[in-house]
């Protein structure tokens, strides 16, 4: 003899196990994000691979100019390590200024690629940035490049 309710036999005239309300052949059609069925149960929900949508042209443009600036930095770095640059040079590719608009250009590069656009925000401490490391970005064309790519944006 059973002690499960659900499996003994139910007393003629009332309804069995799959009969009762809430109980019985379940029918799931289309399901979007998450949820749980029962007691007890933790429900998540993770998006794999998500990709932003097609980026607008002026945000491919700032991408493009920020990665070829970053290549350009490392570039004077590895060579500034070589003792291959003058000593002003130098010490400006070991200035604090030259880390901050490194950081703002991975940051920058970071945000078009993962959400699809720099937002305003972003944009203008990279401009900041460049305006403070403008002793060593006037070394390289790809700052001019930055710059340019950035005055495609109205209010910055």
């Amino acid at each position: 003899m059973t002690t499960d309710p659900e499996q003994q036999a139910a007393p003629s005239g009332t309804p069995g196990p799959a009969e009762r309300p809430g109980r019985g052949p379940i029918s799931i059609g289309n399901v979007h994000g998450a949820f749980a069925i029962g007691d007890g149960n933790k429900v998540s929900n993770q998006v794999y691979g998500a990709l932003p949508g097609p980026r607008p042209p002026e945000q491919e443009e700032l991408l493009r100019a920020v990665q070829d600036m970053r290549a350009d930095l490392a570039r004077l770095v590895e060579a500034a390590g070589r003792q291959g640059l003058n000593p002003e040079l130098t010490a400006l590719v070991a200035s604090a200024e030259r880390e901050h608009l490194d950081a703002e250009l991975a940051g920058a590069e970071a945000e078009i690629e993962e959400q699809g656009a720099a937002d305003q925000g972003r944009r203008v401490r990279l401009r900041r940035a460049l305006t403070a490391a403008g002793a060593l970005t006037g070394f390289l064309a790809s700052a001019a490049t930055v710059t340019q790519a950035l005055g495609a944006f109205a209010g910055g």
